[in-house]
Order: structure tokens, then sequence, then C-alpha cells
């Protein structure tokens, strides 16, 4: 859902999407943070005590905006966003305890205290003019050509809150695979995807899948091989957190195979199936 706010549009954001509003034009960049080798970048391990809002408002003066609140603080839900008339671009997100050491040197380095100007120590100890009120710790501003970097670590760092429930939950589901039962599924399918049958092999060889949970771990699929199928990297981001079993008579190709990819599609199915009566015999 979304309202109407001086003429622009109000999102409403998950955890790793990030949506910007211009003047009516929408820009959205959705997943994770790429680094220039292509990999996920990782947020800096080290965490200051303190929580943020990852909302910024983008004032007429060239100037964002976003708040640190004190460790004790407990500020739940979302910001609404007022509608004063001197914001023209405006994020928001959930708010996350103990942020990353690299915003921390981020607001060091492009920062200053939005009441008095005064630099913001890399630790994001108070200011010396006192002006931030209740749970509000710190109000941070930064010249709007930082933006982009101040996203990148805010992607990043979103990236890993998702990544670590994830594992936390996969834990508790339990299951384990190994690198040997990973090969075996390989021969089985025939190196090719679960869902369409694309090769999982590369122009040069290389062998590019995922480890799509057939079951997803949210709906309580644990880790064991035998809810694991190998799918190419496009099928296993279209399939998302859905069932397989739902997601193979929904598959967007699902209507234009022809006679020869349907029988290695059965061929798949069939050599899965029989690697898994194996191990369980064994």
């Amino acid at each position: 859902m979304s309202a109407r706010v001086m003429g622009l549009t109000r999102p409403t954001l998950c955890t790793n999407s990030v949506l910007l509003v211009f003047k009516g034009w929408r820009i959205r960049t959705v997943g994770k943070a790429q680094s220039k080798d292509g990999g996920v970048e990782v947020a800096s391990r080290r965490r200051l005590p303190f929580k943020i809002e990852r909302m910024i408002l983008h004032a007429r003066d060239g100037y964002a905006y976003v708040r640190i609140f004190h460790p004790d603080s407990n500020p739940t839900g979302r910001m609404q966003v007022f509608g004063s008339k001197k914001w023209e671009i405006y994020e928001m997100a959930e708010r996350w305890p103990n942020l990353p050491a690299d915003l921390g040197r981020f607001f060091h380095q492009h920062g200053s205290c939005a009441y008095c100007g005064k630099p913001i120590a890399v630790e994001l100890t108070a200011c010396d003019c006192v002006q931030a009120k209740g749970a509000v710790h710190l109000r941070i501003r930064f010249p709007v050509d930082n933006i982009p970097e101040y996203k990148r670590l805010t992607r990043n760092e979103a990236y890993r809150i998702v990544k670590e429930r994830r594992n936390t939950t996969l834990s508790a589901n339990g299951g384990s695979h190994t690198t040997e039962e990973i090969e075996g599924l390989f021969l089985a399918q025939k190196g090719c995807c679960y869902y369409c049958a694309k090769s999982l092999k590369g122009e040069s060889g290389e062998r590019r899948y995922h480890r799509d949970h057939y079951v997803p771990v949210i709906e309580g699929g644990d880790n064991s091989i035998e809810n694991i199928v190998l799918a190419c990297p496009e099928c296993n981001i279209d399939k998302g957190g859905e069932k397989g079993s739902w997601y193979e008579t929904r598959h967007p190709g699902r209507g234009r195979r022809n006679a020869k990819t349907r029988k290695l599609l059965e061929e798949i199915h069939a050599g899965r199936a029989a690697f898994l009566a194996l191990l369980r015999g064994g």
C-alpha cells in the first residue's frame, strides 16, 4: 500500500529493499550489495551499542538526516514521515540495534550534528550541544552526495541481518549434508536445474548452481540432503521462500516446454529420487 504525501508516493520497505522517491520518479534497488568482483560485501563484524533508524530525510538544504537512538531505548515499529514541505526525498525501513562500526566511521567522516554542526565522533558519543531529546542519542546530517555510500553500507547490514536470521532458523530446524552428497546429487540431476532442466555449468565449464531448500527454511525445512535440490540461480531467486512443490506447478516456463525438456525433467526428478533412496538404503 502507498499513500500520497506532498505529491510523492510513500513506500513501505522490507529489510533488503531500498526505494527512493524523487519528484515522482521511483528508483528501486533490491537484493544484496555487490562488490566490484561480484561477491557480496560483508558488513563490519564490530558493533556499536546504539540503535539506528534506517531512514533518510533528504532536505532541500542539501543534507540527508538520520537519527541514532540510545542503547536502552525501545523504539518500535516504523516512523511516520511528517508532511513538511522542506522534505524532498525520504526512505525508511525498520530500526536496527547494535549498528555496524562501518556506519560509525561513515558518520565520523561525512556527518555532523544536525543541531550545532559539530563533527561526529567515530564511536558516536553524544554531542556537546546536548540538544538531542528523549530516546534520540544523536541527530546526524550529511551531504546528499554521500547518500549512495550510506545506502551501500545499510544494504550490507540488511543482508547480514537477513543471513543471520536465516542461519539461526536453519540451525534450529536441524539437518546437515556433506560435499560428497551434493556431488552425488549433481550427478543424479544430470548436472541440470531441478526446476527448468537448464545446465548448471557455465560457458567455461564452471558449476553455477544454488542449493535450494525444497521446503523453505522459514516453513520448517531442514538442511538435510533430502530437502536439497540443485537449481540454477535464476530459478532459485524466482522461487524465493515458496515451497518447491508450489513452484514446480507455477514455473514461468512451464507452458513453453517442449517434449525433450519435459522428458529431461522427468529423468532429473527420477534420478534424484533414486539417489535419495540409495542413501536411505545405504
